[in-house]
């Protein structure tokens, strides 16, 4: 079985901010700065900002379907497991293709 590792970036969630031009984590009373776009907006930064924001909660997806795999598709909840996976990736794929 695969060994499970801690993952050393910083947690999420992350959100754009600033109509595409930073990624942050919202703090208490602050945002911490997790990316720069400082280039031109040719209608590209907005949705690349969306799509670093959703990192963290796209790898605990991956991670999600690893260990279901790791588990074995011969687990009696394999099938079960996985639509739970696809369920849960639906609305974080839906804020990625927001316009």
């Amino acid at each position: 079985m695969a060994e499970t590792t801690v993952a050393r970036h910083t947690p999420g969630p992350w959100i754009s901010h600033d109509q595409g031009r930073t990624v942050v984590q919202e703090r208490a009373n602050a945002y911490l700065v997790i990316a720069n776009l400082p280039q031109p907006d040719h209608g590209s930064r907005e949705a690349n900002a969306r799509l670093i924001a959703l990192a963290p909660e796209m790898a605990i997806l991956l991670r999600r379907v690893v260990e279901a795999f790791d588990h074995g598709e011969e687990s009696p909840d394999f099938i079960e497991d996985i639509a739970r996976i696809v369920d849960d990736a639906r609305a974080p794929l839906a804020r990625l293709e927001a316009q």
